[in-house]
């Protein structure tokens, strides 16, 4: 019996130490998350929580890299738009100095003046179609490598070189949003005249009192033809000489309107002397007698007109009227650099669009990776009352432990030895 009382007591005093060591273990994990302010101070005390927050934290960083991508976007996007405003300010000077070539009391050799003033000024605008950052050119799009606009000193501007012979590649993407724009409208356009053509009326049968409205732009001068008088039972043979007839009495020169395969074919550049540009237009409405008119001859109601030359194009136009020494060149020259200016502050609106998606979208993501910071914090950092108050319940716990522990080390021998 005396073996069975041993054994007793050892056990007691086993189990009284691994309850000591388990409460001071207890004791400084609470003790160090209370300093640490850490919920978990490994990776494995929760089943599953680690890996949550792991894929947080990942998630963070890459908001951040987005954040990143999308500030460095626009910054390059106000560099473009800072650009920009430079390019409308140097066609704005242009146009200032054009006004004065343009008007008849300009000297010939203040317009060989303003020529040579030109072409130092031209300069400065493909030097800033030109701007670099980082190495790449800012207006080229995909084709950054590419230097927009080249052009060798003393050719005319219409020589020179738009994107070293090869088209816009399209814009570059940051993120999945357009990130550059090009300048095509200024350099690719290609002039061309007001034109606009009718279905085939199978057949015409006009009515009596049949009319219609036509006012026309020849390009500079605006000729207004106002109704024209039409008969039935006129073919479209009769009605092409008829509206010829009256555009000529109003002023115009030369045709506006021609018989193709049967239908009316308007265009500004059957007129003589036709400029080629977005002043030119071909107004028809219906006519002040009888409505329908425009149903019967196979015509809708509207505007359609022409497109201005490119940029290089208007400056060698521009260049040219100074040397040949032309005021009304010049003034012809004026819709083509007003058409510019205003295909420039077009840009500059659509790029005012781009920097707004982007600032929107970093405004969106620093919202996003603020609620994953703050979700990494409850997953990560345990509240200071619960720490405390953890760290004080294992200091009893670790309390009670030393004493009983205290109690089976002050058993003696006799204790072994008992029953």
């Amino acid at each position: 019996m005396s073996n069975i009382g041993r054994i007793s007591t050892l056990m007691r005093f086993n189990s009284q130490n691994r309850n000591l060591a388990m409460n001071q273990l207890r004791f400084a994990e609470h003790s160090s998350r209370l300093n640490l302010q850490k919920k978990h101070l490994t990776n494995y005390e929760v089943i599953g929580g680690s890996k949550e927050l792991l894929n947080n934290r990942a998630m963070i960083k890459r908001f951040e890299a987005i954040e990143k991508n999308e500030t460095k976007a626009v910054a390059e996007i106000g560099l473009m738009s800072t650009n920009l405003s430079g390019l409308k300010n140097i066609l704005d000077t242009i146009k200032t100095s054009a006004f004065r070539g343009a008007s008849d009391t300009s000297s010939p050799d203040e317009l060989l003046i303003l020529g040579q003033e030109l072409r130092g000024i031209a300069q400065d605008f493909f030097d800033g179609v030109n701007t670099k950052i980082n190495g790449k050119y800012i207006f080229s799009g995909l084709g950054s490598d590419k230097k927009v606009f080249d052009t060798k000193e003393g050719q005319i501007f219409s020589a020179g070189t738009y994107l070293e012979g090869s088209t816009y590649a399209g814009n570059r993407l940051i993120e999945g949003k357009k990130a550059s724009i090009g300048l095509d409208t200024l350099f690719a356009a290609q002039e061309s005249s007001a034109n606009y053509v009718g279905t085939v009326p199978s057949p015409a049968t006009l009515a009596a009192n049949a009319e219609l409205n036509l006012v026309v732009n020849d390009g500079f001068n605006e000729i207004n033809v106002g109704d024209i008088a039409l008969s039935a039972g006129d073919t479209v043979a009769n009605m092409v000489t008829k509206i010829n007839a009256a555009f000529n009495t109003a002023g115009g020169v030369g045709s506006i309107v021609q018989n193709t395969a049967g239908a009316l074919d308007f265009n500004t550049s059957l007129i003589t002397g036709n400029l080629e540009n977005a002043n030119a237009a071909i107004i028809v409405s219906p006519g002040s007698t009888l409505s329908t008119t425009l149903d019967e001859l196979g015509l809708t109601a509207g505007t359609t007109f022409g497109t201005s030359t490119s940029i290089q194009n208007t400056f060698s136009k521009l260049e040219n009227a100074y040397n040949s020494q032309s005021s009304q060149l010049v003034r012809e020259s004026l819709v083509d650099i007003q058409e510019l200016i205003d295909s420039i502050t077009l840009i500059e609106t659509e790029l005012g669009g781009i920097e707004s998606n982007f600032n929107d979208a970093i405004n969106s993501h620093f919202s996003i990776r603020t609620d994953l910071q703050i979700k990494e914090s409850e997953l990560a950092t345990i509240p200071i009352a619960d720490a405390i108050q953890r760290v004080t319940a294992a200091q009893a716990g670790l309390n009670g432990s030393m004493q009983a522990a205290a109690a089976v080390l002050q058993a003696s021998v006799f204790n072994f030895l008992s029953l």
